[in-house]
C-alpha cells in the first residue's frame, strides 16, 4: 500500500525528486492549466480561455505546488511522461475542497502511476472526516477501477486544521507541516526566515456545505493568494480581505455575472467579478485574475465581464489556460 497518512506518521516526509536541489532556485512562476468551474467544456467558442476545470501550477523556490486537481491536472501530468526528467517527480497538491470539478483530473494524473514518484496531498477536514478518508473514498471501486491508496506512486496525506501551514527552508527539500497555531488569517512573518517558501490557509464557510480553503503562497517577499469557490458577503469578505492584504497576485472566483447572481445564484458559494474587484481594491493587491469561469460563458461573455471588472479595478484580467506569470 502506497498511501501514508502524514498526520499519523509524521509532520514531514522526504521531498526529493523532480526538481533536484532547491539551492539557487529563485523561481516563482504561476501557470494555469484549468480555469473553469462546475464542469469542463470543449465548445469552439470557449477555446481562447479554455475548458478544463480548476488547476494552477506554482513553481516556487525549487518546489512544485499544484492548486486543485480538476481536469487541467491531466495535461500537466502528461508532461512527466512526454519529457524525460533527470529524476522522478515530487509534487505537492493543495486541495481547496473536494467537489468534483476540483478532483476530477486526479485519477488520470500520470505521476500517480509512476513507481518512485512522490505526491504530497493536502486538504481540509470535511464533514467530520480526515482529508485522506474523504479523498480516497472518491477514488476507489466501484467509482474508479484503481484505489488511490494502492497506486504505484508514494502518496502522503495531510489533513489541514485551522492554523496549520506548510514551510520549506532554503536549500531543504522536505516540506514541514507546522502544527503551531497562527492567527488563521495569514503568515506571521516573524516565524519565517528569508528564502522560506510558506503556504498558509484560511478556512472559509462560504461554499456549501463544508466551506473551502483559501491559500497564500509567499516567497522572497512576494505572495500569491488563491481564493476559488468563495462567495463574498458581509461576513466572509472581511476575512478574505485581511488574508489577501498586499498580495502581488490574487486569483479570485468570479463565476457568475451580476445578472445571474441576482436572479438565481445567491448562496451557491461563488462570486461575481464585482465581488472580486471589491476584495482586490480593499486588500490593496497588485493584480487580480478572474477565475473559476462559468461553463455556460463563452469567450465573448468572459471578455465582456473582464472589461466591466477593469473599470472597477484596472489591474484585472481573465485567467486562461496557458497563461504563465512570474512573481519575481
Amino acid at each position: 500500500m502506497s498511501g501514508t497518512d502524514a498526520e499519523e506518521k509524521s509532520s514531514s516526509g522526504p521531498f526529493a525528486g523532480a526538481q533536484g536541489s532547491v539551492e539557487g532556485n529563485d523561481e516563482f512562476m504561476v501557470r494555469f492549466w484549468g480555469v473553469r468551474g462546475s464542469y469542463p467544456v470543449s465548445r469552439a467558442a470557449t477555446q481562447r480561455v479554455g475548458g478544463n476545470t480548476s488547476c494552477v501550477e506554482v513553481r516556487v523556490g525549487g518546489h512544485e505546488i499544484i492548486l486543485d486537481a480538476g481536469t487541467g491536472v491531466i495535461p500537466f501530468g502528461q508532461l512527466f511522461r512526454q519529457h524525460a526528467r533527470a529524476s522522478l517527480p515530487t509534487i505537492t497538491i493543495l486541495f481547496s475542497h473536494l467537489h468534483y470539478d476540483h478532483i476530477l483530473g486526479l485519477p488520470f494524473f500520470d505521476p500517480l502511476y509512476q513507481p518512485g514518484a512522490e505526491l504530497h496531498l493536502a486538504g481540509p477536514r470535511l464533514a467530520g472526516k480526515s482529508f485522506p478518508d474523504t479523498l480516497c473514498q472518491a477514488i476507489t471501486s466501484p467509482y474508479f477501477p484503481v484505489d488511490l491508496r494502492d497506486v504505484p506512486a508514494t502518496c502522503q496525506f495531510y489533513t489541514l486544521e485551522p492554523g496549520d501551514y506548510f514551510q520549506w527552508h532554503p536549500g531543504v527539500l522536505p516540506p514541514h507541516l507546522q502544527r503551531t497555531r497562527l492567527n488563521g488569517e495569514g503568515a506571521d512573518g516573524t516565524l519565517f526566515v528569508s528564502g522560506d517558501v510558506c503556504v498558509t490557509f484560511l478556512h472559509t464557510a462560504a461554499h456549501p456545505r463544508n466551506g473551502c480553503l483559501v491559500s497564500r503562497i509567499e516567497y522572497r517577499g512576494r505572495s500569491l493568494v488563491y481564493a476559488t469557490d468563495v462567495e463574498e458577503g458581509p461576513d466572509n469578505d472581511e476575512q478574505v480581505i485581511r488574508f489577501a492584504s498586499g498580495a502581488d497576485l490574487l486569483i479570485h472566483d468570479a463565476q457568475y455575472s451580476e445578472e445571474d447572481y441576482l436572479a438565481s445564484k445567491r448562496g451557491f458559494g461563488h462570486s461575481t467579478p464585482r465581488m472580486a474587484t471589491d476584495v482586490a481594491r480593499a486588500a490593496n493587491v497588485k493584480r487580480l485574475l478572474l477565475f473559476h469561469h462559468d461553463p455556460e460563458h463563452d469567450d465573448a461573455v468572459l471578455e465582456q465581464l473582464q472589461g466591466t471588472a477593469q473599470r472597477e479595478f484596472a489591474e484585472t484580467a481573465l485567467a486562461f489556460e496557458g497563461l504563465e506569470l512570474s512573481l519575481l
